[in-house]
C-alpha cells in the first residue's frame, strides 16, 4: 500500500481522509479509469493537435497510429514492480 500512497496524493489527489476510507481494491480501480482517461487525452491530443500539425508541414502524411504508441495491456498495473509504481507517481 505504501507504493500506492504517492499515486494516490499525486494522480488521484485524494486527502488523507479519503484514503483511510478506501481498501487498496478501490485505489487500483481509481487508478485504472485515470490511466483509461490519460490515454483517452493522449489520443485527442494526437488526432486533433499533433497529427494536423506534423501533416501541415510534412511532404508524407502521418496516420494516428504512426504517433500512439500501441501498448500491449495499460490497464494493468499488477506486472508493475515497486520502482516502475514509484516512477508512474512521480511523472
Amino acid at each position: 500500500m505504501e507504493t500506492l500512497i504517492p499515486l494516490c496524493y499525486g494522480r488521484l489527489h485524494l486527502t488523507t481522509e479519503e484514503m483511510e476510507n478506501l481498501c487498496v481494491c478501490e485505489v487500483e480501480a481509481m487508478l485504472e479509469g485515470w490511466k483509461v482517461r490519460y490515454k483517452d487525452l493522449q489520443m485527442l491530443f494526437a488526432a486533433y493537435c499533433a497529427m494536423p500539425v506534423i501533416n501541415a508541414f510534412s511532404k508524407t502524411p502521418v496516420k494516428l497510429e504512426d504517433l500512439v504508441k500501441d501498448e500491449k495491456n495499460p490497464d494493468d498495473l499488477s506486472g508493475l514492480t515497486d520502482d516502475e509504481l514509484a516512477e508512474l507517481a512521480e511523472e
